[in-house]
């Protein structure tokens, strides 16, 4: 009896210390995972028409180069979007490939391929939200429909149609959705509502629908005459809320047809677009930039207090993607002030933005190298060089939440 005893007390005390190790074994990873990911553009030519594009993760703002040595190939060779869940990161579908792909960060600073899932309806995704572990929505740009899946097993759930929602005449069975927000059982969709023929901006006026969740997807349609192209085709960051509850749409516009881009508001508890808010971007004079004009946005990031960060287009500089011609702006949304930052231009297939921890960074393609740049907002300065290069121009750098 006694042999048994302390033999049980022996097993007891090695399970217990198994189920320990198991523990920290579980725990202790998630202490060691990278902190950022990122997505890349390598050019295999000065033109960029021979290119691949990468994602991969990165461990801190502290190191001094990023390569691709564990970064995943991505399955096609646009700009499709990625975003994060959790440790997750999926990678859009946007023209070619109707398989959206999932991957998991892994202790060693790779991706694990987690699968994925074919989404019939689509030809391009512009927008990502997910609710919960079993629940999550995409935009389906030209098919007009909210597609629902559930992130965790990747299976398509079903559809929420938005086709009556097309406001570009016979045409056009597609409110072109977007950019997507998801708060309190509100799912928000910024519209492009973009033209057959012209598939980046739009002359109809600018829309976001409303989507009750927890009403049976009860539909309310707000548009606005201002402007046109709610949400961007290259940034999931171009809607947003603020610290009061307001809802600010970043809309393209459309220049070929004089319909000026900028930002649109709706105020906390509404359902129309404030009427005495409308900040035209597009025909502000910005010191210190050549022509003294931005065009559009690229990427944006919105910060606090009404500041807004972002890459915009200077036209007069060259009007391709290949061409240095994108600068670092700081935007005011309350004073409707447009200012120039001390950072080096940057061409189309970088110039993204991030705010972490009181300081924004830049991923740009510049004269002075690639990589990501820092800007500090306290002090009002900028790294002249990369504070991290990159193998690759930095299209999208993102924080693991």
């Amino acid at each position: 009896m006694k042999t048994n005893f302390q033999l049980t007390g022996v097993l007891i005390c090695c399970v217990a210390f198994t189920l320990s190790c198991q523990k920290d074994d579980e725990v202790q990873p998630q202490n060691d995972l990278d902190k950022f990911f990122i997505s890349t553009v390598l050019a295999h030519n000065t033109n960029y028409t021979d290119r691949t594009w990468y994602v991969g993760t990165f461990k801190d703002l502290s190191i001094t180069d990023y390569t691709l040595t564990r970064a995943t190939q991505r399955p096609d060779d646009v700009m499709s979007m990625v975003k994060s869940y959790k440790d997750f990161v999926f990678v859009l579908p946007y023209n070619r490939d109707k398989l959206m792909k999932k991957y998991k960060r892994q202790a060693d600073g790779s991706l694990s391929d987690e699968g994925g899932m074919v989404i019939p309806e689509v030809t391009r995704v512009r927008g990502m939200v997910i609710e919960s572990d079993t629940k999550g929505y995409l935009s389906l740009l030209d098919s007009g429909k909210i597609a629902v899946f559930n992130p965790t097993t990747m299976q398509m759930l079903g559809y929420i149609d938005l086709q009556s929602y097309a406001i570009g005449g016979d045409l056009d069975r597609s409110p072109d959705p977007s950019v997507l927000l998801l708060r309190n059982n509100k799912l928000y969709v910024a519209c492009m509502q973009k033209m057959p023929v012209m598939p980046a901006s739009s002359n109809w006026r600018a829309e976001i629908l409303i989507i009750d969740l927890a009403n049976g997807n009860a539909i309310t349609s707000v548009t606005d005459n201002r402007t046109s192209t709610a949400g961007s085709f290259e940034d999931f960051k171009s809607m947003f809320f603020d610290e009061s509850g307001d809802l600010y749409v970043y809309c393209k516009g459309n220049a070929g047809s004089n319909i000026p881009g900028g930002f649109l508001r709706i105020k906390n508890g509404q359902t129309t677009f404030d009427p005495t808010y409308f900040f035209d971007i597009a025909n502000y004079n910005v010191p210190l930039l050549p022509g003294n004009k931005i065009s559009d946005l690229l990427h944006m990031q919105y910060a606090n207090n009404g500041i807004v960060y972002s890459t915009g287009h200077v036209r007069s500089l060259g009007g391709s993607w290949i061409d240095k011609a994108y600068a670092c702006s700081k935007l005011d949304l309350n004073s409707k002030i447009i200012s120039r930052l001390d950072l080096p231009y940057s061409n189309g297939f970088a110039g993204s933005v991030l705010s972490y921890q009181n300081k924004i960074y830049w991923g740009l393609t510049a004269t002075a190298g690639v990589g990501i740049y820092q800007y500090d907002p306290a002090s009002n300065t900028a790294s002249a060089r990369p504070v991290i290069t990159t193998e690759g121009d930095a299209f999208q750098i993102e924080a693991f939440e």
